[in-house]
Formats: C-alpha cells, sequence, structure tokens
C-alpha cells in the first residue's frame, strides 16, 4: 500500500470514528436534558427525531474531520526524520 493510500484510509477511519462518538455523545446529551420535550415524552422517544439530530451532528464533524486527519498524517510522516548524531538537527552547532 503506498503512503498517500495510507493516510487516506486512515484518514477515513479516524475521521468516521470520531464523528461517530461527537454525534453520538452530543444527541445523548440532548436525548438525555430533552430541551422542549422534542426528544421523548410520556408516549415515548421520538427516533425519527433523535436519528436526524444525530445525523446532523455526524456530517458536519465528518466533512470537518476527514480531511483534518488526512492533511496532519501526511504533514507528520513527511516531515523529516531527525538523526541523532546530526549536529545541525540537533542544535548543537
Amino acid at each position: 500500500m503506498t503512503f498517500k493510500a495510507r493516510s487516506f484510509y486512515l484518514g477515513i477511519g479516524i475521521g468516521i470514528l470520531m464523528s461517530i462518538s461527537v454525534a453520538s455523545l452530543f444527541t445523548g446529551m440532548d436525548w438525555y436534558t430533552n430541551p422542549g420535550g422534542i426528544f421523548r415524552s410520556d408516549s415515548g422517544t421520538s427516533w425519527p427525531f433523535v436519528f436526524e439530530t444525530w445525523f446532523s451532528w455526524f456530517l458536519p464533524v465528518c466533512l470537518l474531520s476527514v480531511p483534518v486527519v488526512i492533511f496532519v498524517h501526511l504533514w507528520i510522516s513527511n516531515r523529516p526524520a531527525k538523526k541523532l548524531n546530526d549536529p545541525v538537527a540537533s542544535g548543537d552547532q
């Protein structure tokens, strides 16, 4: 697997996991606090509204986090490695 492909797949994987986590956390908090009684009532939970809220958190976080993770992985991995005995890299000039 090429280096850029690895960054791409890593970015997609980590970005989606972050998006699922953030969307689940904030949707769960909204369901628990139930502002205005829109998530649940005496008749039960309004699951279509819960899923709509979850997706409204998931999509923007995913669209932002995937490219950021790809870019950061490419940037960190393409930095030149410091050599242990290189006086210029270690600052001992």
